[in-house]
């Protein structure tokens, strides 16, 4: 299910550019498998989509995709976003390993419990 939740954002943020955002996604999906920790795909996901020789690649298409799969995931809304997406770029820009990256996801969007 998050992966078709995920796939979905990917069309939104796409608009009029599919294919480019689409580029390597059936690689990615592959990559993944199906897995059910939604901070644990979006922190591969920017890490797969967002991040060329430990820099950001301006894939904000795919930055706003992973951003509003969290939101949709965790049933969560982030209040203080320009804060939050600073801390990601700071994060994009210096060599992300994946531990930084689930950090981020997860403390910005913890999973509501029931």
């Amino acid at each position: 299910m998050l992966i078709r939740v995920f796939k979905e954002q990917i069309c939104i943020a796409a608009g009029d550019d599919p294919k480019r955002a689409f580029a390597s996604l059936r690689e990615f999906c592959a990559d993944y498998g199906m897995g059910d920790d939604p901070h644990e795909l979006a922190a591969r996901a920017l890490a797969h989509f967002c991040v060329d020789q430990g820099k950001f690649n301006r894939s904000i298409t795919h930055l706003k995709a992973c951003i509003a799969f969290l939101e949709i995931a965790t049933e969560n809304t982030h209040a203080e976003r320009t804060t939050m997406l600073r801390d990601l770029a700071r994060i994009l820009n210096n060599d992300p390993q994946h531990a930084d990256l689930l950090g981020w996801c997860v403390s910005n969007y913890p999973t509501r419990r029931q």
